[in-house]
């Protein structure tokens, strides 16, 4: 699990699977919502991502999704649409960038 922060505080956890038997494909859960239980507000949605680029999926993709922290398993069609897609987006980038683990899973050792 990643922990997203803001000013010091955790707002997103991202889950990583990293697939690196030849397919240099990561799946991702990101999970967003207050951090106030019982987590009403909440929601994950996932993502496919390789060196062609990421595509959303059906939720979960990275966990089981089980524990009351992931909220709504949202569907890919329904994460698309959602308010908070672009905040996904960003945290997609990120971890992708910024994880050295799932960047070099998607990018190799280049």
């Amino acid at each position: 699990m990643i922990f997203a922060k803001n000013d010091g505080d955790a707002y997103a956890v991202v889950g990583a699977e990293c697939h690196g038997h030849g397919d240099q494909e990561a799946w991702l859960d990101i999970t967003l919502g207050s951090w106030v239980e019982p987590y009403s507000d909440h929601f994950t949605a996932s993502c496919r991502v390789s060196q062609a680029g990421a595509g959303a999926v059906d939720a979960p993709v990275a966990s089981k999704g089980e524990a009351s922290h992931y909220g709504e398993l949202l569907t890919r069609e329904a994460a698309l649409m959602h308010p908070r897609i672009s905040e996904v987006w960003d945290l997609v980038d990120a971890v992708v960038t910024g994880v050295p683990e799932v960047a070099t899973v998607v990018y190799g050792d280049a």
